[in-house]
């Protein structure tokens, strides 16, 4: 047993584990990093998207069916469907 524990096989393999822990680490922390700029990407994404759909939606109301229709801005059942999968 004591021979088993002190070759270099052994500790190759332990050494692997802690590498590939140690790397998961890594990963984990930058993705911490990366996740808060991307979210907040996200959120003004959002916001210009909902700030775009609304304003169209005002204009359209006060235009009425003469102002051209933009597909991907109208509310139909499609985009409210896609909006609720968020």
């Amino acid at each position: 047993m004591e021979l088993l524990l002190a070759g270099d096989q052994f500790r190759h393999g332990v050494q692997g584990i802690v590498e590939a822990f140690t790397g998961q680490d890594q990963l984990a922390r930058e993705w911490r990093a990366m996740g808060r700029p991307w979210r907040e990407r996200e959120e003004q994404i959002e916001r210009v998207v909902t700030n775009t759909v609304g304003m169209y939606g005002e204009m359209r109301g006060l235009i009425g069916s003469s102002m051209p229709e933009i597909p991907a801005l109208a509310l139909d059942g499609d985009l409210l469907e896609d909006r609720s999968d968020d």
